[in-house]
Order: C-alpha cells, then structure tokens, then sequence
C-alpha cells in the first residue's frame, strides 16, 4: 500500500513539476522581446531595423495571439487532455522560437512570435486542469500559488540572465537556445504528465476526474451565461487595465526605457526590470492572504489599483521636468509596483466563486483574455506615441528616445488603470456567501 501511495505521489508531483517548469518557459518565451529589443531595433545586419512602433506591433502580436487562444485552450485542455496540449503548445513555441532566430524581416519574425503566442497560450490552462484531476480540491489554491511562483521565476530569468545570454550569443542564438530548452521540456511533458489518475490504475481524486468535456451545445450555453453576467465584463477591464502597463513594461520597454533615459548598462538595466516579476511572485501569494484574512476582495482589488496608479505615476512624472529619480531607488520603486499589479489575480477567484462550478475554467479564460489584450493594445500605442515624439537621434544604429519622448507615452499607464480603478469601484457590493454558487452569480455578489 505504502509502495502504491508512493507512486502515485511520484505521478503527482512529478507532473506538475513538468507542467510548472513548461509555465517556467512560457515567462521566459513572453519577455525574451524585451531583452533583445535593442538588438531589433539595430539596423542590418546587426539587426532588424524595427521602429518604435514596429517593436510594439512585434511584442503585441505574442499577446493578440495568446489572448485569442485562451478559451480554445480550455476546450482543447478538457477535449484531448493537458498531455497532449501541452506537448503540443511547447512544441509549437519551440518551432516559433527557431523561427525567429533565422528571421530576416518583420513579416517572418510576427508569424514566429505568432506561433510562440499560440504555443504558449495552452501551458496555463493545462496545469490548471492537471491540478483539478490530481490534487485535493482544498490545495488547489496553493499548487496555483507555487505555479505562478514558477512562471515569475522564468520572467526573473528572461531579465538579467537572458540579457547575459544575448550578450555571449547574440541575440539570434539566445532564440536557438530558447527553442531547444521548449523542445525538451515537450518530450518531458509527453513522456511524465498523465491525463487522469486511472490511467495508471490510481482512483480518481475528485468527482471530475471522471467527466469529460462540455459538450458543444452546454459549452455555448456556458458562454452565453458567462457573457451576460456584469462581474465577468468588470472583472474583464480591472484585468486588462490594471495588467496592460505592467505587460509592457517589463515585456517590452523597461530596458530601453532605462538604458536610454537613465543611462544605465543593459545587465543593471534588465536586474531593475527583474524587481518588476519579483514583486509580481510574491504578489501572487500575498495578495490571496490577505484576501482569505480579510475575507472581501473588493477593497483590496480598489486598494491595489490605486496605489499602483500612485507608484507609475512617480516612476514617470520626473521625465516631465528633466530630473530624474535617484538609482538606488529605481528598484524598489519597481518592485512595489509588481506587488501592486498582481492584484488582479483575485479577478480569477471572484469570477470563478461566483460562476457555476463547471463553467469556472471558461469564466476564467475569458477574464485571462483581458489581461493579454491589455497587454497587446498597450505596447502598440505606446510604440506609436514613441515614434512620434521621436527628435531623429540614432546611436550604434538605434533609435533612441527622449525623456519627454518616454514621459508622454507612459502616461497611457496611468490612464489604463483608472479605467480599472473605475471599474473595481462599480463592483457590486460585498456580503459574506457560500463560494461558487450559481445563486450568486445571478445576484451580481463579488468576494467571499
């Protein structure tokens, strides 16, 4: 019995462990554009030539494809299995990542971040439903906590460490590295990760383990419902704005944004941006403490945003004048920020209390599309208003902007969330209720 219990915590563990370091990739995949956007932006050979808003198209195309993937991705995930998606969407993102290191032009390079934005789109959702068929109900939340801890690892490593890679590879062979790593971990996700605990012989965890996938009318009807509901549609813009400056940030503009104004060196310039997804990491944990003690989410969805909103707009306001903030406290500047931004994560557990248990995962997906959205729509503007307010400066063939240049285009930030500010205050009122009730849902509650 010992023996048995054993192996099944092997399989357990040892799938998710897999699962995790795929969403480990993913992070690393979603920020690599950042720390090879100076490289981009050099003209050929050294680079590719791209504009501000070239770059922002570029970085936005990863995010209009992962938003577009997200409810397909729970379909494919309770259709065929996390193993087989999974597999599949490593391996696409390994073919996107190749691809783009032998790209010559922008047309070739936005297909392969098409395919990287495809590919991993369908890593969340296929740990989440591993967790659903192989754990505890009651450590869910937990093993989504330590996931997510894992996903800001890989943004941390697509800082400082990949930013040292580029430097010995160059950026074309951090992509190569990139794509075999992806490529690894698909095998390892083909040949670890199991479907459902009775495909070995082990009894089923929970009640769903044993259900299969909505079928196609009841799926219409569950999106039918999910769309009709406000809190969805709310939860769906605190997300996407409260995410968008973050997603941009750090996924395509902090670097160059402090190599050029703060004349910092592109290893210190990636280490301030790795404080942004160390905040985010801790964020995650934190914010669903507080969230349990206090037992109400809208409060601290309204709390978080503001004080996001304060701390973006000290980061920017200086450029406005010319002085700038003192280095030493640039990091800590940019690490409150990450730990304000992941308060919209509890967007994930209001709209999953407050849907009917088995649409939860779609109601899930369409809220995750907002943030990736968000984050699409922000990058492109922001390279537009980039190359406006460009002055026609060109260093080692890059373009490079001014402080008022940077200053106007991330006042977009600011504006963003508090659109999410305005939506996280017309939240409906809060009362202490039964999670995941469909009654609920109806009533329009938002929190526990």
């Amino acid at each position: 019995m010992k023996e048995r219990a054993h192996s099944f915590r092997r399989y357990q563990w040892g799938g998710w462990a897999v699962l995790a370091a795929a969403f480990f990739v993913v992070f690393v995949h979603r920020y690599h554009i950042a720390a090879v956007a100076d490289n981009l932006a050099a003209t050929p050979p050294k680079g590719l030539g791209l504009s501000g808003t070239a770059l922002g198209n570029l970085a936005s195309i990863y995010f209009y494809f992962y938003a577009l993937m997200q409810i397909p991705s729970g379909i494919l995930c309770d259709s065929i299995g996390a193993r087989c998606t999974a597999f599949a969407g490593m391996a696409v993102a390994a073919i996107g990542a190749a691809l783009t290191a032998f790209s010559g032009s922008l047309a070739l390079i936005s297909v392969s971040r098409a395919l990287v934005g495809i590919g991993t789109a369908v890593i969340y959702v296929g740990v989440l439903r591993f967790l659903t068929l192989w754990f505890p109900t009651g450590r869910f939340a937990t093993m989504t906590g330590c996931t997510s801890i894992t996903g800001n690892f890989g943004a941390m490593t697509a800082a400082t460490p990949l930013a040292m890679l580029v430097l010995y590879t160059g950026w074309r062979g951090s992509f190569i590295v990139l794509s075999v790593i992806s490529l690894v971990v698909a095998v390892l996700v083909y040949l670890v990760v199991r479907d459902y605990p009775q495909d070995l012989g082990f009894p089923a965890v929970t009640e769903q383990a044993g259900q299969n996938g909505l079928a196609l009318p009841e799926l219409w009807s569950a999106l039918k419902m999910i769309f009709r509901n406000r809190l969805t549609w709310l939860c769906f813009l605190i997300y996407l704005g409260a995410s968008s400056a973050t997603f941009s940030f750090n996924g395509l503009w902090g670097i160059s944004y402090l190599m050029q104004v703060y004349q910092l060196p592109k290893g210190v310039a990636s280490s301030y941006t790795l404080m942004v997804s160390l905040g985010i990491a801790l964020g995650s944990l934190f914010w669903g403490w507080l969230s349990d003690q206090c037992k109400r989410k809208k409060p601290i969805v309204v709390g978080g945003v503001i004080v996001q909103g304060i701390l973006w707009t000290l980061l920017i306001t200086p450029a406005a004048d010319g002085a700038l903030l003192p280095r030493w406290l640039l990091p800590i500047l940019l690490f409150l920020i990450g730990l304000s931004a992941i308060v919209f994560v509890l967007t994930f557990a209001a709209v999953k209390e407050r849907n009917d248990v088995r649409y939860s995962g779609t109601a899930i997906s369409v809220v995750n599309t907002g943030g990736f959205l968000g984050g699409a729509l922000m990058n492109a503007a922001v390279g537009r208003m980039l190359d406006a307010g460009w002055q026609g400066k060109v260093v080692d063939g890059v373009r490079v902007f001014s402080q008022g240049a940077y200053h106007r285009a991330f006042l977009l930030f600011p504006v963003a969330i508090a659109m999410a500010l305005i939506c996280a205050i017309m939240l409906p009122g809060e009362r202490a209720c039964e999670c995941g009730r469909g009654a609920d849902l109806a009533k329009g509650h938002f929190g526990k």
